[in-house]
């Protein structure tokens, strides 16, 4: 028994309270919450000015049935920004925990932990402006009238005629409405910077030797549960995109080729972001959970030969080995049960795959449920 806990039982290196952790604590708090009120209102606006473009009332604070998809789809834009910008705070929140939790586990000195810990949670505001002006360009490249750049992409389309709506000619609002699809694009860019960025740092975090224990994996669960937030990166967006406008956009049929192609990729890029950075851990605690089984095979090996090399039973022995015996294939089955992967149980880890491929589900269903039951009704 003494060889099935030997390797199982390894000594943390001291964690740390400098670096990133005093960096995270003291400005996490403050910069979100104010970047999300701002989308909010920038980007509501944006809305507004469409809804007054292509409507006679403001469908989007007076609903009516006529109308109800069109005011579901605006509020979608809104509730999407706020959503990118939220899941940046709760990316990094869960980053600056899980590393707090992670420490002790964690068999490297100081020095690494300090450095893909800031990595991980250091506010790159160089890195987010080279991302504003690129969504910028972007915006103005698609946006812009004739003759600056050559083209012009509707911004909506009448709810009744379906005819393309352009940017409004009035300066003001053609500002207010280019400014809402740029903080849209700055959201989108750096929360798939961010979580790029993250997820490499917590492969090279996972890639660590861990202190394992094969009985029980509590030490190790912050890693799944911050890749678990990464994956909901992407889902979510792809999630309110499908539900808030129907379909993505330029596609011929919500269920033709094109959408299940680009509902494919986006469940496949939210699952690989559950399971890419967490290949390390993965691999340590299987070579733990292997190594643990060849200790108790090998123990019940031994017992099974002095059972029978004995030439006359020795009753109090052969009771002490029996005892000795269920005990250990107790421990086997408890070992064979486990995950190797850093989540809670086996039932934990198809319920975060579930989770990453909540587009994928969301769009079976309603195929499921647009072809059997509201055809019928």
């Amino acid at each position: 028994m003494e060889r099935v806990q030997s390797d199982t039982t390894l000594q943390p290196a001291a964690p740390t309270a400098s670096g990133w952790r005093a960096f995270a604590d003291k400005t996490l708090p403050l910069r979100y919450p104010l970047f999300a009120l701002l989308i909010v209102v920038l980007v509501a606006a944006g809305q507004l000015v469409e809804d007054r473009m292509d409507t006679l009332t403001l469908e989007m604070l007076t609903p009516s049935s006529n109308f109800l998809h069109i005011t579901i789809s605006r509020w979608s834009v809104v509730l999407l920004g706020l959503y990118m910008i939220l899941m940046l705070y709760v990316i990094q929140h869960t980053a600056a925990r899980s590393l707090r939790a992670i420490r002790p586990s964690v068999r490297v000195d100081d020095q690494t932990f300090e450095e893909i810990g800031g990595r991980m949670t250091r506010l790159h505001w160089a890195a987010d402006l080279g991302l504003a002006l690129l969504a910028l360009a972007f915006v103005l490249v698609l946006f812009l009238p004739p003759p600056l750049l050559g083209r012009q992409l509707p911004i909506v389309r009448h709810p009744v005629t379906d005819q393309p709506e352009f940017l409004p000619q009035e300066p003001l609002n053609a500002i207010i409405v280019l400014i809402a699809y740029w903080v849209v694009g700055w959201a989108a860019l750096s929360l798939l910077w961010n979580a790029v960025r993250m997820g490499r740092a917590l492969g090279d975090l996972a890639q660590k030797p861990l202190a394992l224990n094969v009985f029980d994996t509590d030490n190790v669960l912050p890693l799944g549960r911050l890749a678990l937030v990464l994956s909901l990166a992407p889902a979510g967006v792809v999630l309110i995109l499908f539900i808030g406008q129907g379909r993505p956009p330029g596609l011929e049929e919500p269920t033709g080729p094109l959408s299940w192609f680009a509902i494919l990729l986006a469940s496949l890029a939210s699952v690989l972001a559950l399971i890419l950075p967490l290949r390390g851990v993965h691999r340590q605690m299987d070579h733990a959970k292997r190594e643990a089984l060849g200790n108790i095979n090998h123990e019940l090996s031994k017992m099974q030969e002095e059972l029978l090399s004995a030439d006359e039973p020795d009753a109090p022995r052969t009771a002490h080995l029996a005892n000795r015996a269920g005990a250990l294939t107790n421990l086997r089955k408890v070992i064979q049960e486990g995950p190797t992967w850093p989540f809670r149980d086996s039932v934990a880890v198809s319920r975060a795959v579930l989770i990453a491929s909540a587009p994928l589900i969301y769009a079976v269903l309603t195929e499921l449920i647009n072809k059997f039951i509201l055809t019928r009704l």
